[in-house]
C-alpha cells in the first residue's frame, strides 16, 4: 500500500482563513504590520466578549484558492482560547514567548475567541450575564462574527472554519448552525467552510460510560474499580433520560473522584499516566469534595498552568505581559477570574448531549470533521465511536463500513493515525495523542507522549579465564567461568544426545544472612525457546527436540540436579522460577517437575515460587483479548475486529476439540488479519507500529505461510539490540560471548536450532496450562503474575480473563481485594504511579504500567522491586 504522507498536513489544513484592516471597531488594537490585531465586542448588554486575530505571514493570495480562517474554540467550559489555544497549543508563541515552529499559522490564519463571556479576558458586568446554554453561547459568538465579518469584504471572500476541543465542540456545533441560520437570513456575511470536533464532548452519556471499561482495559482499574464507575455512569444515563440533567452533573463530579480514587489519579487527558506527569495538562490531583463538584472541572481550566520544560506560568504570562501588550484590558479585569462562574452557570447544559446538532449539520451538507487522541481518557475514542454510531444521517452505514486508511507524517514510515472519509463525515484516529493532540505539524508537539523507554546494555568482562569452578561438586567437566568466581558456565547433557547450556551469575550485591538466605532466579525466556535447541543448547538429532512442555521441564529438572544436588551452598538459597511469555508455561510445569523431585528426594533445593511475566498460560484468553483491545485503541476497525473475532471462534472450538496443531495454523492466520488490519501493530507494545519499538524491534509481520515463519516475529526481537555492533544480537552472541565462553561446540551456532524448535511444540503451543497453576496455588508455591500495561500478546485483559477461570480456593477473596499503587523512589520525591498489586495468601499480582511484553527493559525501576518483593531479599 502507498504510505499516505500527505494526508495529516492536510487534515490539518483542512480547517483553513483571512485578515482584516484595522480601524472598523472603536475597542480594536492591533500591530504596526497588520499582523495581529484584538479587541472587545459587546455581544449584549453587560456581556463584551475579547477576540485576537492573526495573519498568517506564510498567506497566499490566490482568488481559486482563499487563504482560510480557523476560529478556535476552547473547551472548559470556562477555558480560554486566547491563552490556552493560543499559547499553549497552536498560535505563534508559546508561554515563554518563543517562536512556535508547530504554529497552524503556517496553514491559516487563527481567530482566538474567549467564549463564552466571563472566560479569559471576557466579561460581564453583572453575573445574570452569563449564558446558560450551549444555545446561548452560540447566539453571542454569531454576534461577534457578525461585527467582523460584516463590514470587511477581504474577510468575506475567505472561509472560516470553527476548530473546537473538548467542550468547544459543543459550541461549535450550535454556532456552526446558528451562523447558518443568520447566513440564510442574510445577517451574516461569510462562508463556512465546515467545523472540526476535537476530543468533543458531544455525548457526555457515551463518553462517561466509556471511562470504567477502557481504563480496566489498560489496567488503571480493577474489577472492583469497574463496578463502582458503571454503577455511577448507570445512574447518570438514567438521570439524562430523566432530563435531570443538573443532577447528571453532579454524578459526573462524583464519577471522576471514584475514577480518581480507584486508578490512583489517572489523568483524565492522557490515561497512560498520572494526573501530575502529563507536560500537557500538568494539574494536580483530584481533591475529595462535598456536594456539587464542579470546581473539580478547574482541572481542566487550570490545564495548562505551566509550560512544558519550564517555568512558563499562563496565569503570570497573560495577567502582565499580555496584558500590558493588549492594553485594552478593562482595571477591574482579571484574565480567568470568573471562569468558575462560566462553569457553574452551565452546570443545566453541560451533560446535555449535543448528536442531534451534528445530523442537521451533516443533513445541510456541512464538512464535519471528528479527530480523536487515543489516549484520550475524558473524551475517549471509545466514546467517540459510540456517538457517532447513534448518528441518523443517511450516509452514516457507508461510513461505516469503509476501512481505515493508514496516516504518516512526512517521510516518518511510523504510523501516526487513520482516518476514513464518507461524504461530508471525516473521521481521524490520531495514534500516541491524548486530549490535547497537535501532531500534524511534526515532532515539536505539547501532547506528544514519550513511549520508548531506552534500554542500557551491560558492558561484559574482558578477562576470561576458564575452570574457574564456584559450584564446587566438581563433577561438570564442561563448566568453565570467570577468574573472581562471579560467573560460571557450562552444559549438562539432559538426554542423550540433548545438551543444555546454562550460565550462572553471583550477584555482587550479595548479603550472608543466614536468617534471609540470598535467592536465585532462574529465568526461562518465551519463544518457546527455553528447550533443548535453543540458543547454544543443542540436539545432535533433530528428533530429539521435546514436544511438549512437560518434556522440556522434565530436561530442566535434570539440569537442575547437576548444579544442585552436589552443592550446598546452592542448595541454602532459594530458587525462583521467573518466566516471560511462552516461559511461563515452562515455569507451571517445571515447577510441579521439580516438586516432585524434591518430595521424591532426587532433587536437592528449596523452591521459593514462580513468576509468571506476561505468560502465554491461556491462548485461548489472549487471542480472545486481542481484538477488542485494538478495537478500544483506534488500531483496528469494526471491519477488522469482526474477521478477528470469527477466527477467535474458530481457535476456541479447536482447542475445545483438542485440535492444537490447527488452532496453532489458526492462531498464525489471526496474527496477519491483526497485523494488516491495524497497519502492522507491535504484538509486544500496542502503542507503536512493529518496526518502532527498540525493545522488541521486529519487522512487520508477513503473510502468514506456516507457523514456525510467524513466529519468528519474537525470535527475532532482539535482532538489533546491542548497542556496541551494528549487526545486532546474533553477531554478538557469535562473536564476542562465544569467544568468551570458549566451549561452544564448532558446529553449533547461537540460535542455529531455533527453528526446529516451535515446529517440535506445534501441538502443545495452543494448549493452557490453568490447572497448572491452580495445583501450584493448591500447594501452596507463591504464585506471582506480572503483566505490562501496554502489551498485546499476552494483553493484561487476556491474564485476568484466565485468572477468573481459577479453582484455587481463595480466589474470590483475592478478586474482592483492592489494588495498591507502587511507585519508585519515593524518597526521592517521585509519586508518579508505576504500578498497581494485589495479594492474597500465595498468590500475587502486578498490573505494571507504561510497560509492554518486556517488562525488565519497560520498567526496569518498578520490575527490580517487584524481584525484590516477590524473593524477599535480604538487600
Amino acid at each position: 500500500m502507498e504510505k499516505n504522507s500527505l494526508l495529516l498536513p492536510l487534515f490539518c489544513a483542512l480547517f483553513l482563513t483571512p485578515f482584516f484592516h484595522g480601524g472598523l471597531f472603536a475597542s480594536a488594537f492591533g500591530v504596526k504590520d497588520g499582523s495581529e490585531q484584538w479587541g472587545y465586542i459587546r455581544v449584549r448588554p453587560k456581556a463584551h466578549m475579547f477576540w485576537w486575530l492573526y495573519k498568517s505571514p506564510n498567506r497566499v493570495n490566490d482568488p481559486s484558492k482563499p487563504w482560510p480562517i480557523v476560529l478556535w474554540l476552547q473547551g472548559g467550559p470556562g477555558a480560554s482560547g486566547v491563552g490556552i489555544g493560543n499559547f499553549e497549543e497552536v498560535g505563534p508563541l508559546d508561554t515563554f514567548l518563543n517562536p512556535r515552529n508547530s504554529t497552524w499559522l503556517q496553514k491559516t490564519d487563527l481567530l482566538f475567541v474567549d467564549n463564552p463571556v466571563g472566560t479569559g479576558y471576557s466579561f460581564v458586568e453583572d453575573e445574570s450575564a452569563l449564558v446558560k446554554t450551549d444555545d446561548e453561547a452560540a447566539l453571542d459568538l454569531t454576534t461577534l462574527l457578525m461585527k467582523i465579518f460584516n463590514r470587511n469584504k477581504s474577510l468575506q471572500n475567505r472561509v472560516l472554519y470553527i476548530v473546537a476541543e473538548s467542550y468547544g465542540g459543543k459550541y461549535a456545533v450550535t454556532t456552526a448552525l446558528t451562523a447558518l441560520k443568520a447566513i440564510e437570513s442574510g445577517m451574516l456575511k461569510l462562508k463556512l467552510g465546515g467545523v472540526a470536533l476535537g476530543d468533543s464532548w458531544i455525548s457526555p452519556e457515551d463518553f462517561v460510560l466509556s471511562w470504567g471499561p477502557l481504563l480496566k482495559d489498560v489496567s488503571r482499574l480493577d474489577n472492583n474499580g469497574l463496578a463502582k464507575s458503571n454503577r455511577l455512569a448507570r445512574l447518570i444515563k438514567q438521570q439524562l433520560a430523566d432530563g435531570q440533567f443538573v443532577e447528571a452533573t453532579n454524578s459526573w463530579g462524583q464519577l471522576e473522584q471514584v475514577i480518581s480514587d480507584n486508578s490512583n489519579n489517572v489523568d483524565f487527558y492522557n490515561f497512560l499516566l498520572d494526573n501530575g506527569m502529563d507536560p500537557i495538562s500538568t494539574v494536580s490531583a483530584l481533591q475529595s469534595t462535598k456536594g456539587i463538584s464542579l470546581n473539580r472541572y478547574s482541572r481542566y481550566l487550570n490545564s495548562r498552568k505551566f509550560s512544558p520544560g519550564g517555568d512558563g506560568d499562563l496565569d503570570t504570562l497573560m495577567n502582565d505581559v499580555i496584558r500590558r501588550k493588549l492594553r485594552i484590558i478593562p482595571a477591574n479585569v482579571t484574565w480567568g477570574s470568573q471562569s468558575s462562574q462560566v462553569f457553574s452557570s452551565l452546570e443545566g447544559d453541560f451533560m446535555k448531549p449535543r448528536i442531534h446538532e451534528v445530523d442537521e449539520l451533516l443533513a445541510k451538507g456541512v464538512n464535519v470533521t471528528v479527530y480523536n487522541g487515543q489516549i484520550d481518557l475524558i473524551c475517549s475514542t471509545k466514546g467517540t465511536e459510540a456517538w457517532i454510531q447513534k448518528l441518523k444521517w443517511h450516509g452514516l452505514k457507508e461510513f461505516l463500513s469503509l476501512d481505515r486508511t493508514p496516516l504518516y507524517c512526512g517521510n516518518d514510515t511510523r504510523t501516526r493515525g487513520f482516518t476514513k472519509s464518507h461524504k461530508n463525515l471525516h473521521f481521524y484516529w490520531i495514534l500516541g495523542a491524548g486530549h490535547f493532540k497537535l501532531i500534524c505539524f511534526g515532532g515539536n508537539v505539547k501532547a506528544h507522549i514519550e513511549l520508548i523507554i531506552l534500554q542500557t546494555l551491560a558492558s561484559w568482562p574482558i578477562l576470561l579465564w576458564p575452570q574457574a569452578r564456584y559450584i564446587s561438586a566438581g563433577h561438570l567437566a564442561s563448566a568453565f567461568g570467570t577468574a573472581d568466581g562471579s560467573e560460571e558456565w557450562g552444559y549438562v547433557e539432559v538426554r542423550p544426545k540433548a545438551h543444555m547450556f546454562w550460565w550462572h551469575y553471583k550477584s555482587p550485591y550479595r548479603v550472608d544472612d543466614p536468617s534471609k538466605p540470598w535467592p536465585i532466579i532462574l529465568w526461562l525466556q518465551g519463544g518457546p525457546d527455553s528447550p533443548v535447541g535453543t540458543g547454544y543448547s543443542y540436539v545432535e538429532d533433530v528428533n530429539l527436540a521435546v514436544k511438549t512442555d512437560e518434556d522440556a521441564a522434565t530436561d530442566v529438572t535434570t539440569l537442575l540436579k547437576e548444579l544442585f544436588n552436589g552443592n550446598k551452598t546452592l542448595q541454602e538459597s532459594p530458587l525462583y522460577i521467573v518466566a516471560e511469555s511462552y516461559g511461563g508455561k515452562f515455569a507451571v510445569t517445571l515447577g510441579l517437575s521439580a516438586l516432585k523431585a524434591i518430595e521424591d528426594g532426587t532433587l536437592k533445593l528449596k523452591f521459593g515460587g514462580v513468576a509468571l511475566g506476561d505468560s502465554w498460560i491461556s491462548p485461548e484468553d489472549y487471542v480472545e483479548s486481542w481484538g477488542p483491545l485494538l478495537k478500544t485503541v483506534s488500531r483496528i476497525n469494526n471491519g477488522a475486529l469482526t474477521t478477528s473475532n470469527s477466527l477467535v471462534q474458530e481457535i476456541r472450538q479447536q482447542i475445545s476439540g483438542g485440535l492444537f496443531e490447527e488452532a496453532t495454523e489458526t492462531w498464525g492466520e489471526l496474527e496477519n488479519v491483526i497485523s494488516n488490519g491495524s497497519n502492522d501493530v507491535d504484538f509486544y507494545n500496542f502503542m507503536l507500529d512493529s518496526d518502532s519499538d527498540p525493545v522488541s524491534v521486529v519487522s512487520a509481520l508477513p503473510t502468514r505461510m506456516s507457523t514456525d515463519i510467524s513466529y519468528s516475529s519474537y525470535l527475532d526481537y532482539r535482532k538489533s539490540l546491542s548497542a556496541s555492533s551494528s549487526a545486532g544480537l546474533p553477531a554478538l552472541m557469535n562473536g564476542v560471548i562465544r569467544d568468551k565462553l570458549k566451549i561452544i561446540p564448532a558446529k553449533v551456532s547461537w540460535g542455529g536450532q531455533d527453528g526446529i524448535v516451535f515446529p517440535a511444540m506445534a501441538g502443545d503451543f495452543m494448549k493452557p496450562r490453568i490447572d497448572e497453576v491452580d495445583e501450584l496455588l493448591a500447594i501452596g508455591v507463591n504464585v506471582t503474575v506480572y503483566n505490562g500495561q501496554v502489551d498485546l500478546i499476552c494483553a493484561t485483559p487476556g491474564t485476568e480473563a484466565w485468572i477468573e477461570k481459577l479453582k484455587w480456593g481463595d480466589l474470590n477473596k483475592f478478586l474482592s481485594m483492592d489494588r495498591t499503587p507502587l511507585y519508585c523512589d519515593v524518597s526521592g520525591g517521585e509519586h508518579v504511579t508505576k504500578a498497581f498489586t494485589k495479594s492474597y495468601m500465595n498468590f500475587h499480582f502486578y498490573w505494571i504500567l507504561g510497560a509492554g511484553h518486556f517488562v525488565p527493559v519497560d520498567q526496569p525501576c518498578m520490575s527490580l522491586k517487584m524481584i525484590g518483593s516477590i524473593t524477599q531479599s535480604p538487600n
